[in-house]
């Protein structure tokens, strides 16, 4: 008669079990970067997507207005703003393209803003500064088409960090308005911004590289 000798199945060793942690640890290490960057991609491609659709609807209000910009931002020091965000949403008529997907660059003022006012782009303030005159500051005249000589080197809207504040000036002449707080093209890709041009085109950089070698904000 045979007799059948049951052998009990071997499990892990605790040395194999921690190798095998080990082993996935470093896998999870090497692709995190890898997923961080394809998504990151992404937000940049949809950002750019957003101010390409942001500048065909600035593009088509200079159609139905003489040619003039709106005015980028009027302050009144009580709510309800206006600003150029307001002018261009019939032609767009999607608010969800106000806001850059790259949340975690949304800035201090994201969760102390009203709905309609949180959005991450703002107007190149050399085409139209703003008015404030009720907070005792000075009144800007918004430009024509015109008035830009080179489309193709002059910046219309670009990456900005969270404010009610919807314009924005370069680095080197942001207190030009005498304005207490300004925004700024804010880098949130990789190190770059994205900015739309005046003849449409969307393209990412640095802020530096919109002053040097070629200054991209006023009117060339």
């Amino acid at each position: 008669m045979r007799t059948h000798v049951c052998r009990g199945v071997r499990g892990f060793t605790l040395t194999e079990l921690l190798v095998v942690i080990a082993v996935i640890a470093v896998v999870a290490a090497i692709l995190f970067p890898v997923l961080q960057s394809v998504r990151h991609k992404a937000w940049e491609s949809v950002c750019s997507g957003n101010l390409h659709q942001l500048s065909l609807a600035v593009e088509m209000y200079l159609q139905d207005n003489d040619e003039t910009f709106p005015v980028s931002y009027v302050a009144t020091g009580t709510e309800p703003y206006a600003s150029w965000r307001e002018a261009a949403q019939p032609y767009v008529r999607n608010r969800s393209v106000l806001t850059c997907p790259a949340w975690e660059h949304r800035g201090p003022k994201a969760d102390e803003l009203p709905t309609e006012l949180q959005a991450t782009y703002a107007l190149n303030a050399w085409l139209s500064p703003p008015d404030l005159t009720a907070m005792g500051g000075g009144r800007g005249e918004p430009v024509t088409v015109a008035s830009v000589h080179s489309p193709a080197a002059t910046i219309m809207l670009c990456d900005a960090g969270y404010s009610n504040v919807p314009v924005a000036l370069d680095l080197d002449h942001y207190l030009a308005l005498g304005m207490q707080e300004q925004v700024l093209p804010t880098e949130r890709h990789h190190e770059a911004a994205n900015f739309a041009f005046m003849d449409g085109h969307v393209k990412r950089m640095p802020e530096a590289a919109t002053r040097s070698p070629e200054y991209l904000w006023d009117l060339q």
